[in-house]
């Protein structure tokens, strides 16, 4: 295994750079481009989920880490809560990330920007990567890269994975990822959840359990039952004045608490819809494809049971 470039020699100072994204969505292909499969593999202390680390080749050396995929920063499992602990700086022997690298699908552009949005709320210096554009080509379509980078408030870069398309210029994006961009945030649920926000983003600044500019992302997280009805572990370790004071707005919000939640996420999703409306261009197809036909008979809901049993 080559040595890895010294920063003393580049004369940029390394980051601690995340990469972070939906499954199956190319993010380890690059994290291998990226770093020339220079990396090396352990666990996380404690568990035998895999920690990936490698060196970026080229600008800097930055120091890259490939996160375990998942879907959203709210976690069902102990893979996806590893991710957003080590995003949040939770994690047990992983320092805070400077830059975070948040890979979607660029083919499933809608549903991979759950987790990018989530993401970018952090207001951690972000760049964000639409893999496997060469699928979004082949079908005629066609995503307007720079209105959306605009819209989310930060760059975005188009890549293929599988032949090196666009890499250079993700390691420039990451090589100039050193400042957050505040963004604006407009999926805010009614007048109760917002309260509900403030509330407990105002307490997590007050215990000092994260920093300002990501107290309200954490805050969303924070207020989904899960984090008391389920033992979130990392919430249970929390302060013991922030934890009593993080039930008693459960408790305050009870009959609202679940809604509150899935309103969350609906009114999220909301806006997430209509920016991909503004931004992805569908080509008109005068017959389906081999994929759509496929689609229509395991998802009829006749044949679909049949072919699924």
């Amino acid at each position: 295994m080559s040595a890895a470039p010294d920063a003393s020699v580049t004369g940029i100072d390394t980051m601690l750079v995340a990469l972070v994204g939906n499954p199956n969505c190319g993010k380890t292909t690059l994290f291998n481009r990226l770093t020339g499969l220079r990396h090396k593999v352990a666990n996380y202390p404690g568990v035998t989920v895999e920690r990936r680390e490698g060196r970026m080749t080229g600008r800097g050396g930055h120091r890259l880490l490939d996160l375990p995929g998942c879907y959203s920063l709210s976690p069902r499992s102990l893979d996806q809560r590893i991710a957003r602990d080590a995003l949040l700086g939770w994690a047990d022997g992983v320092p805070a990330p400077d830059a975070v690298v948040v890979v979607v699908d660029a083919s499933n552009l809608e549903r991979n920007l759950f987790l990018a949005t989530q993401a970018i709320e952090l207001n951690i210096p972000t760049v964000v990567v639409c893999n496997m554009i060469d699928v979004v080509r082949h079908r005629g379509d066609h995503i307007d890269l720079e209105r959306l980078g605009a819209d989310l408030g930060v760059t975005v870069i188009g890549t293929v994975g599988s032949t090196g398309e666009g890499v250079d210029a993700l390691r420039g994006a990451i090589a100039r990822a050193t400042e957050p961009k505040r963004t604006r945030r407009r999926w805010w649920p009614g007048p109760d959840g917002a309260a509900a926000i403030q509330q407990v983003a105002d307490l997590l600044k007050t215990h000092r359990v994260v920093s300002e500019p990501m107290a309200d992302a954490v805050a969303v997280l924070a207020l989904t039952p899960a984090v008391l009805d389920e033992g979130d572990p990392s919430f249970a370790t929390l302060p013991a004045g922030a934890t009593t004071a993080l039930a008693e707005i459960h408790r305050e919000h009870a009959t609202a608490d679940a809604s509150l939640a899935h309103q969350a996420v609906e009114t999220r999703y909301a806006w997430i819809t209509e920016l991909t409306e503004a931004v992805f261009t569908r080509a008109e197809r005068v017959r389906p494809s081999t994929s759509d036909r496929i689609d229509r008979i395991v998802t009829n809901r006749y044949w679909g049971m049949v072919i699924f049993g």
